[in-house]
């Protein structure tokens, strides 16, 4: 087994795991394992990596979710409704089999 299967393995069976890392969410009305990374999101905003509008709140996540549960990678601006919540796209980038992608929705102060 090479490398990039042992990371694909990794993925599947720990990280999107629903027993490890992973939980189930309903993505754009579908069923799929994913990481939701509140955290993550939070430092980026700090960081100054995610631009806010004075007088905006953000509220938003880094979503970690596998190639297979979503085909093509998101563009920013673009919608996605998480549980029922339609969030917009700060940024996604793909990355060993696996999409990281910052939503958020405004929410007035």
């Amino acid at each position: 087994m090479g490398f990039k299967d042992v990371i694909k393995s990794d993925i599947a069976n720990v990280f999107l795991n629903s027993n490890e890392f992973g939980t189930e969410h309903t993505l754009n009305g579908r069923k799929v394992i994913c990481v939701v990374d509140e955290e993550k999101f939070q430092n980026k905003q700090k960081n100054g990596l995610i631009s806010t509008e004075e007088g905006v709140f953000q509220n938003g996540f880094t979503l970690f979710i596998g190639y297979p549960y979503l085909k093509l990678q998101p563009h920013t601006g673009e919608s996605i409704t998480i549980d029922g919540v339609k969030y917009e796209v700060a940024a996604s980038k793909s990355d060993m089999d696996m999409f990281e992608i910052d939503l958020f929705r405004n929410e007035e102060m």
